[in-house]
């Protein structure tokens, strides 16, 4: 025994919890942490891929490189069809069935070959959301055409994924994502094909079977009791939002030694630095990071489910998309290669860093509770152990998700290393004042169990709002939460895209555009007439279905920055024919396809149709309408759209046809949008400028930003709805009182952002009154109050005089 290392204390007092070597549960070993990525989740990476590409393998390597970050293990890819799969389309891999397979469209399958590199192990899974029309028109003529026809859409992609990036699968997630109806013959066709495929790149009947990712439900227990053949089909089941496995599957797991994995999950939601101020300090509360821990520990006490799997970890998609923000790292503008990695990979890390794949649970020291309703709340203990069959190294993961400390005394008997010294590793919550991040995986020491009769012991306290890692694999484990060496610089303007690419940077990204994210259908480069082209490629007819809990928007694309706010944007579009229904669409401070699910329209958009009719859109609500006089559609014609401050103006052709002033609450910054009916319209030449005497770009802050400070009873919800940024807002009511704001800031423009009710209240800068306002209330994102003030530093402060103020963001304009 090492004599620095200290004896541990041990106060039987305390409740007493039994690591007992008695206990291990020899058929069920710890799987790690996955990821889903979909809904177009990885989207922007492949850009980070092109323009920063050491920030993009910074970014992988914190997600999947083993002993360093979140040392995730297993990437389910979504098997796109595009349609929209909840905040985004993933691509289709063949739209016809003469199509040849391309597996470079989306980021899925390249993601998945790329953290391969990073770690050889890594579990490779496809599920898909909806399928192709192709598929789904074989299904109408018979089912087995529409198992044949299924089956070679499946074969292709694994082939394809082999012949591409040398990407074997390891497993195959059988039916539909959250199915509410199982496919029990499906899954037995698919099964049955693997095995006794002939034509393969590898033994495609090692390929293990995962079913059915159901949502809360376990209809495929039941069923596989019932049906031997499907039984012998699944290998893996998987589960949704749910720690507590049903009696069936518990069954299938102890007597026919069925894995359960808890296979699609939310990564926190709460962006930590933004909730320092909270209950928790910034790793708590609903949704938050020890949520997230809890569900990883109950998963397993009450479900047997031995992977956890976010959805996603990385979010590489544009804020204002559906269950935005969730992850364990951001990274949303890749023309400046920053990201944002954040606290869900520190507290990943206190599993994956401490438990190795293969390591077995002892049972006797595992527990979980709390109240579950797509998360968890009113935890007491909540802990598990695992140890290595062939060492005998353990570690414990224990959280505590109360404002209470708890403190447990661990008695070890029948364990090879009961006397091994243990070390400790503890991330918690921050006091006000302190760096958001100053308590993660820190080592607080290393002690000597003490001798008792039946083995060895030792005690620990947890404090409130604290993971903690209990190890006998020594001090030499853990991480620092690392920051991007990029700035977080906004995109430039002007900005231009012609869609003039080199066919190499084409062909990698299944000829994708720049910094585009797809809501409805699909933008891709190509050629038209001679010139290369943006073009929406889901005609009418070809539309897949939609997945069961999201329609798909009309098509719709955004890009560029979330900062731009004075501008105009100007693009050549043509129409792929003269249908009366058939338009396209140019779009200005663009943040979110929320506000209007079937256009995905935001901000300020102008529509063309093919017989000369244009119509100015604020969101979904028609601003302004008119016609072009002899207008041509086939020839090509260029549309522009300028934004300066709440005056809106178009042109068609050069001709100005509209030019508006939004009077009520508005779009104050945004990006650009194209839009599209289901038809191959096309677009060229987008040219993005700053406009004379205009704003070109906001800083925006959010409203739980320790720099803005609130006086008085306001109510600080979080998280809050994925339409306010960051899941964060303000709330403040005057009744009886006058709640107010300070915020210091150096600019020549201010703006105030958030969904707020009717309301009074007073701005006064450096102490002086500036101005009274009276709002008649505000969409999310929108802005309801707005100023230019001389350059320079200044004290903002708002005081609610009545009614109900509610704050999402400040903007300012430095310039």
């Amino acid at each position: 025994m090492n004599a620095s290392i200290p004896y541990a204390k041990v106060e039987p007092e305390n409740p007493i919890v039994w690591i007992d070597g008695m206990t291990v549960n020899e058929k069920t070993a710890w799987h790690g942490l996955g990821t889903v990525t979909g809904n177009l989740s990885s989207r922007l990476l492949i850009d980070y891929k092109i323009q920063h590409p050491d920030a993009y393998w910074e970014i992988l390597r914190l997600l999947f490189q083993p002993g360093y970050g979140a040392s995730l293990n297993h990437i389910k890819i979504e098997f796109g069809s595009d349609i929209n799969s909840s905040s985004g389309t993933e691509p289709a891999i063949m739209r016809t069935t003469e199509e040849i397979p391309d597996v470079t469209r989306g980021a899925g399958f390249q993601l998945a070959a790329d953290a391969r590199m990073l770690n050889p192990e890594i579990g490779v899974d496809l599920l898909r959301w909806s399928e192709p029309k192709w598929v789904a028109d074989a299904f109408a003529r018979s089912q087995a055409n529409g198992f044949a026809a299924r089956y070679r859409w499946y074969k292709t992609a694994v082939d394809a994924a082999y012949d591409t990036y040398g990407l074997r699968f390891t497993h195959i997630s059988a039916d539909a994502n959250e199915t509410d109806r199982i496919d029990a013959d499906w899954i037995v066709y698919l099964s049955q094909h693997l095995k006794a495929e002939s034509d393969a790149r590898y033994d495609y009947g090692k390929l293990k079977i995962v079913a059915s990712d159901e949502v809360g439900s376990w209809k495929i227990a039941d069923a596989m009791l019932e049906n031997s053949a499907l039984r012998d089909a699944v290998d893996v089941i998987g589960a949704h939002y749910t720690t507590h496995a049903s009696a069936n599957a518990l069954t299938l797991h102890q007597e026919y030694g069925k894995t359960i994995w808890y296979s699609e999950g939310i990564a926190p939601t709460l962006e930590a630095r933004l909730h320092t101020k909270s209950a928790g300090g910034g790793i708590s509360g609903t949704n938050g990071a020890l949520d997230v821990c809890n569900r990883i520990i109950n998963g397993y006490v009450n479900g047997r489910m031995t992977m956890y799997e976010y959805q996603p970890a990385v979010a590489a998609y544009y804020s204002g998309v559906k269950y935005v923000p969730k992850a364990l790292l951001q990274a949303q503008t890749p023309w400046s290669g920053h990201y944002l990695p954040d606290v869900g990979l520190v507290t990943s890390a206190h599993f994956t860093h401490f438990l190795k794949l293969g390591w077995r649970f002892v049972d006797s020291a595992c527990y979980g509770d709390g109240k579950e309703n797509h998360s968890i709340s009113e935890t007491t203990n909540n802990y598990i152990t695992l140890t290595d069959p062939h060492t005998g190294d353990y570690s414990i993961v224990l959280c505590n998700d109360s404002a209470e400390p708890r403190t447990y005394t661990f008695c070890l008997r029948a364990m090879p290393k009961a006397d091994a010294p243990i070390t400790i590793w503890e991330t918690r919550g921050v006091q006000v004042g302190e760096a958001f991040d100053a308590h993660y995986m820190q080592h607080r020491g290393t002690w000597q169990p003490v001798c008792i009769d039946e083995g060895y012991a030792y005690s620990v306290t947890v404090q409130p709002y604290t993971l903690m890692t209990i190890t006998t694999l020594g001090r030499d484990i853990g991480m620092q939460l690392p920051q991007s060496r990029y700035a977080d610089t906004p995109l430039s303007l002007p900005y231009w895209d012609n869609f003039s690419y080199a066919e190499g940077f084409l062909r990698m990204r299944g000829h994708a555009p720049l910094y585009t994210n797809d809501q409805g259908g699909a933008f891709e480069v190509t050629e038209y007439e001679g010139r290369p082209v943006l073009m929406q490629m889901i005609a009418a007819e070809a539309k897949s279905a939609d997945w069961r809990y999201r329609s798909t928007p009309l098509p719709h694309t955004s890009l560029g920055d979330d900062r731009w706010m004075d501008y105009t944007a100007e693009i050549a579009v043509h129409f792929a024919h003269a249908d009366a229904e058939n338009f396209v669409s140019l779009g200005v401070r663009y943040l979110t396809p929320e506000l209007d699910a079937e256009a995905a329209e935001n901000g300020y958009t102008l529509r063309l149709y093919p017989d000369g009719r244009y119509a100015l859109h604020k969101n979904s609500d028609c601003m302004s309408a008119g016609r072009v006089q002899a207008f041509d559609a086939t020839k090509w014609h260029t549309i522009s759209l300028t934004a300066v401050g709440r005056r809106i103006a178009a042109a068609v052709d050069g001709m100005p046809c509209v030019d508006v002033t939004d009077t009520a609450s508005y779009a104050h910054a945004g990006r650009v949008a194209l839009g599209s009916a289901y038809a191959r319209n096309c677009f060229a030449d987008l040219r993005v400028r700053p406009v004379e005497y205009g704003h070109s770009f906001v800083t925006r802050v959010d409203d739980h930003d320790p720099v803005i400070h609130y006086h008085g009873n306001w109510n600080r919800q979080e998280p809050d709805h994925y339409l306010h940024f960051h899941r964060t807002r303000s709330t403040a009511s005057a009744a009886g009182t006058f709640p107010y704001l300070t915020y210091s800031f150096f600019g020549t423009h201010i703006a105030l952002i958030g969904a707020t009710e009717v309301c009074q209240f007073d701005v006064y800068l450096d102490e002086q009154l500036y101005a009274q306002v009276k709002t008649e209330g505000a969409a999310p994102r929108q802005c309801f109050y707005a100023a230019d003030v001389p350059a320079g530093h200044h004290m903002l402060k708002v005081v609610v005089r009545s009614g109900v103020f509610s704050l999402d963001a400040v903007e300012i304009c430095e310039t």
